[in-house]
């Protein structure tokens, strides 16, 4: 990275308040949480909603909402999966 690609990334970044917490501050906090999951940008949204313009909350909400979908697609081809050898005519029992 050239000194003037490393001055520009610096000058563009917004000047945050002490109480900002970064992604990685809460990926530190909150171990069980990685990129993926869209609890981390959940959690990020909820510490710093006041602090981000409404730009980069709409950004945060598209994440979340990208990676919610990505989720409910794995969970339903895994459900698929589980219920593939499943014989319609058994009855299983459900413990209340």
């Amino acid at each position: 990275m050239s000194d003037k690609e490393l001055f520009n990334k610096i000058l563009s970044e917004p000047i945050r308040p002490p109480d900002f917490k970064s992604l990685e501050m809460i990926l530190a906090d909150y171990p069980m949480l990685d990129e993926k999951n869209p609890m981390l940008y959940a959690l990020y949204l909820n510490f710093n909603e006041a602090n981000l313009s409404e730009e980069e909350v709409e950004e945060v909400r598209c994440v979340i909402f990208k990676l919610k979908v990505q989720a409910t697609v794995i969970s339903q081809a895994n459900i698929k999966y589980m219920e593939r050898d499943i014989d319609p005519d058994i009855e299983i029992p459900i413990k209340n």
